[in-house]
């Protein structure tokens, strides 16, 4: 992984570590703004973190009780991943999202509710498409495509981003992708080369 994101992540997870179940704490800088929600699995299920940036599916994988840690970091533009090769195309926001039990990092992968990713455009122009309303504060919009349209995950093999996941919201400057796996996400301009789920 990244070296810069790894260093927030220990600092996520300290943060969370510290906290008391049921509470949220962020830490905003110039370069990200890093989120952690601590609260049993069952309560954090089915909410947005992280500023409305991350809603969170039924966990599957864990037990409803067990006390969790949902971290994301809300990057500045690209964030780390500013040295992704050029045919990448990113055209978002980046968000590294994870889940840690006492301080250790939890594999999710192969959800049947997928977590939601809200990315924000790097241009701050419009995205294309008709938005459909997921939040109360969602207003659809009609405009011409600028970027991003394609949702895409940070491939630790490949160094690069790879289009995946389901683009379900289209509103203004934003888009929202699904996915089933957790990671760093991004918005592509162009659709990327596909090489599945890792």
């Amino acid at each position: 992984g990244n070296m810069l994101e790894s260093i927030v992540q220990q600092l996520g997870d300290h943060l969370a570590d510290k906290a008391a179940a049921g509470a949220s704490v962020s830490l905003k800088t110039p370069s990200f703004e890093l989120f952690a929600t601590k609260d049993t699995a069952d309560n954090l299920e089915r909410k947005f973190i992280g500023d409305g940036k991350v809603f969170v599916p039924k966990l599957e994988s864990i037990a409803s009780g067990l006390t969790i840690s949902v971290n994301a970091i809300a990057w500045e533009g690209a964030g780390p991943y500013f040295v992704a090769p050029n045919e990448t195309q990113l055209s978002s926001s980046v968000i590294s999202v994870w889940i840690t039990e006492r301080g250790t990092e939890r594999r999710i992968t192969n959800l049947t509710s997928p977590f939601l990713i809200t990315l924000s455009a790097l241009d701050g122009k419009p995205t294309s498409g008709l938005g459909r309303r997921l939040r109360e504060d969602a207003v659809p919009t009609d405009r011409p495509c600028h970027a991003p349209h394609t949702c895409a995950f940070w491939d630790d093999r490949s160094e690069r981003f790879v289009e995946d996941g389901a683009l379900v919201l289209v509103n203004g400057t934003e888009i929202t992708c699904a996915f089933s796996h957790l990671t760093a996400f991004g918005g592509l301009a162009e659709p990327a080369q596909d090489l599945g789920e890792v």
